[in-house]
Parts: structure tokens; C-alpha cells; sequence
């Protein structure tokens, strides 16, 4: 779900790509390899995980907000 999110998939349903849920899947496994060679502790591997899904899913929403404000 998470790599989903990450490449753009909405959480409400109706928009994202397969294409665009596969860059996720590789972006996630890169992140990992890059956070397990320069870090071995699993906790941190998976705080930078969770901190990633939540910027995903806030920023959109975050932006959304500003534009409207906006006009």
C-alpha cells in the first residue's frame, strides 16, 4: 500500500497508474538498500517508511488547502 501511495495512487480510489504504483515499489526498494547500507538499526529503516507514506498523503492535501485559500 504504502509504495502505492507513494506512486500516486489515491487513498480514496479513482486515480494512479500502474506504472506510477511500480516507480513507488522501486523507489521503496531503493530507500531501503540506501537506509540499511548507511543505517542497520530496522527501526530507523522503518520511521523513514512511515515518514514518507505520511508526506504522501499530507502534502497533497496540504496543497489542496493553500490553492483554494488562494483564489
Amino acid at each position: 500500500i504504502a509504495s502505492c501511495v507513494v506512486g500516486g495512487v489515491a487513498m480514496g480510489g479513482g486515480a494512479g497508474t500502474i506504472l506510477g504504483a511500480a516507480i513507488g515499489a522501486i523507489f521503496f526498494g531503493i530507500l531501503s538498500q540506501v537506509v540499511m547500507a548507511v543505517v542497520t538499526n530496522i527501526y530507523f529503516q522503518s520511521l523513514v517508511n512511515y515518514l514518507l507514506v505520511f508526506l504522501c498523503i499530507a502534502l497533497p492535501a496540504i496543497w489542496k488547502a493553500v490553492r483554494n485559500k488562494r483564489v
